[in-house]
């Protein structure tokens, strides 16, 4: 992420004097989370405009960064020239064919440089990208085009069983020749773990993310709008935490920001500061009471999922919600597919007979098993911390593997290796092809920042997985 961030810093710096910055959509959402507008501003950016919208021409330079589906309208609009000269930076690599294209169309010589800027993707948090594309084959090369821009030398390993995994590890052995960094890549796809998606969520980042609308750098309910950028102190701080820290840190927050807005002869610009973190932190509140209100409903319920995992005998709940029961369901039906962590209840469970999986959810529970199971791929169960609450302590089982591939033990039976590369290997790339959970990404940076402090991860995907996702592709729709 380093070197991508440098590389797009790079690109922001072309030009002299006043400047405008074009984008299309992917790039807007690529860039947006992770350069601040007051860093742009200080770049000497005065217009931010959109590809596709009609713009009246204007004598300055123009800084774009575009994604491959946009060099068509790039192209017009180098014609109409609405700026004196383009900085043009493509996110994606481009055939001998397109570059010719983009320059028999650069009649009046106002382009000064292309050059491609392989940042194919979203970045939803640190070290945490969400993949351009809606095809396997799409979203493959979207990861071909980051890995380029990583720069890094790559001993591949994929999930046996899996073919996309398979596939995307032999594309990137033939294409990818990488440098003298060498770095781990762990491929796999979301067959390996179905019960994490189906969690509910217990830290403010995965209950935005559940109860409200999240997006790079924004969450979102009702006529709401909360920008989580980089310098939201806050969000950074507690994101990874229970909603009972975050309200107690938030109480926190509020006295310093008052006591500095009463403290004599502070600086206008610390004051302005302090009112923009004030608005944000009431903004945080908002939103924290928002979750507050809507998540009590599902304790019991995740406690018994949490008793399922376990192998621990459960009672029916009193009143669940159809969506709480089919997701009971779905965790049950997983559990027959695997064996208890706990070998005393694994002795005696074909005795035992499912709380809520019955035939009214029989053509749920095949249409789970037909989208989402793969039969060449084992399942473990997630485990926890001992002694601590299951909420906050859940170990996806992605975290087990990663942790057996940074102490070498991890199964070339079960994770093939189909490039090795010589070196002490100080990052690990993990792509999960068909979404990662926020439950994972937050597990995964935890892992990391315990055990190998002074070591990267980047988590790579197509998308963010939900429980809603899972619910609605299993459930007919209503006419």
């Amino acid at each position: 992420m380093d070197t991508l961030l440098a590389d797009i810093r790079s690109a922001l710096s072309r030009g002299n004097g006043i400047k405008a910055l074009l984008l299309d959509e992917f790039t807007r959402d690529s860039i947006s989370p992770i350069i601040s507008h007051a860093e742009l501003l200080s770049c000497d950016f005065f217009l931010f405009e959109i590809i596709k919208n009609t713009r009246q021409p204007i004598d300055v330079s123009c800084v774009a960064i575009l994604s491959k589906s946009s060099v068509d309208m790039l192209i017009s609009e180098i014609q109409r020239q609405t700026y004196r000269e383009y900085y043009i930076f493509i996110t994606d690599e481009l055939s001998d064919a397109e570059i010719e294209k983009i320059a028999s169309n650069d009649s009046n010589g106002v382009i000064k440089e292309l050059q491609e800027l392989y940042f194919p993707g979203v970045p939803f948090d640190n070290d945490f990208i969400i993949l351009n594309g809606s095809t396997p084959l799409e979203i493959i090369h979207s990861f071909c085009c980051l890995i380029k821009g990583l720069n890094l030398s790559l001993e591949i390993r994929y999930l046996f069983g899996s073919e996309v995994s398979y596939k995307c590890a032999d594309f990137i052995n033939q294409v990818h020749l990488g440098s003298e960094r060498p770095a781990d890549l762990l491929i796999m796809e979301r067959s390996i773990d179905l019960f994490t998606p189906l969690q509910y969520a217990w830290t403010y980042q995965a209950m935005a993310d559940e109860y409200l609308e999240y997006k790079a750098g924004m969450i979102s309910w009702g006529d709401y709008n909360l920008c989580t950028s980089q310098d939201d102190r806050f969000f950074e701080e507690c994101k990874f935490m229970d909603i009972l820290y975050a309200t107690e840190r938030l109480k926190e927050s509020f006295k310093m920001v008052k006591i500095s807005r009463e403290s004599v002869g502070e600086f206008i610009s610390n004051v302005r500061h302090r009112a923009k973190e004030s608005n944000r932190l009431t903004m945080h509140l908002k939103a924290i009471t928002q979750i507050s209100n809507m998540c009590p409903e599902n304790s019991d319920v995740s406690e018994m999922i949490y008793d399922l995992i376990e192998g621990v005998d459960v009672s029916p709940l009193e009143d669940p919600s159809d969506s709480q029961r089919l997701r009971i369901s779905i965790i049950e039906y997983l559990c027959t597919l695997t064996t208890s962590k706990n070998i005393f209840m694994a002795m005696w469970k074909n005795q035992k007979k499912p709380v809520h999986l019955n035939n009214s959810y029989k053509n749920e529970i095949e249409e789970f098993s037909n989208k989402f199971v793969n039969p060449n791929i084992s399942i473990r169960r997630p485990s926890f911390k001992k002694d601590m609450s299951r909420k906050l302590e859940y170990i996806p089982e992605v975290v087990r593997i990663v942790g057996e591939l940074k102490k070498k033990r991890l199964s070339k039976k079960e994770f093939p290796v189909i490039r090795r590369v010589p070196g002490e290997k100080k990052t690990t790339l993990l792509f999960m092809h068909g979404g990662i959970s926020f439950i994972e990404f937050r597990a995964l940076k935890i892992f990391f920042a315990e055990e190998y402090p002074d070591e990267k991860i980047l988590i790579i995907t197509d998308k963010v997985i939900r429980a809603n996702d899972v619910i609605s592709a299993i459930t007919p729709k209503k006419k």
